[in-house]
């Protein structure tokens, strides 16, 4: 998470390409699931990315992510 000099957190826009059947998928979900593409995709990176074990595990734990780890 980037911030900036008064330790407020810094937003990034990224733009990247999907193919369209996917592009097509995640705005049917994102729509049935009652939120925009931009939270189902940070939501989609922040999952792969506690999976990957890149993220502490209390946020892994807001993701519903546990990794095999005992509670």
């Amino acid at each position: 998470m980037s911030k900036n000099k008064n330790d407020s957190v810094v937003d990034v826009m990224v733009s990247f390409t999907l193919p369209k059947d996917i592009h097509d998928l995640v705005d049917k979900v994102s729509s049935e699931r009652g939120e925009n593409k931009s939270s189902f995709m940070r939501r989609a990176i922040y999952t792969l990315l506690a999976k990957m074990s890149y993220l502490s595990n209390e946020q892994k734990k807001a993701l519903g992510v546990n990794n095999g780890e005992k509670e």
